[in-house]
């Protein structure tokens, strides 16, 4: 099982999801997890989906200017049992 987890410091920018997609490329990863991604959860869910079809995204909504999170699971790599989120934690149990 291959786990990718970052700091990414907003989402918006163009400029930061091409080193993404390049890494995904790269790393062919099972999990994502992503920090301080300082925007909608929704907003980056539909993203996230439409850059990496295939996959689950669980997120929790940056409240404060320093977070927001996302978790992701290639589906047929992993079985996704339960998914939880508070504030600023994200789990999974897979």
């Amino acid at each position: 099982m291959i786990v990718l987890s970052f700091s990414f410091q907003g989402f918006a920018s163009a400029s930061k999801k091409l080193p993404l997609k390049a890494m995904f490329k790269c790393y062919c990863p099972d999990v994502i997890m992503l920090q301080e991604t300082l925007g909608a959860g929704e907003d980056i869910k539909l993203a996230m989906n439409k850059m990496l079809p295939g996959w689950t995204f669980m997120t929790i909504d940056a409240k404060v200017i320093s977070w927001g999170l996302v978790l992701g699971v290639k589906e047929g790599s992993l079985k996704l049992l339960n998914s939880w989120g508070i504030e600023m934690v994200l789990g999974a149990e897979v």
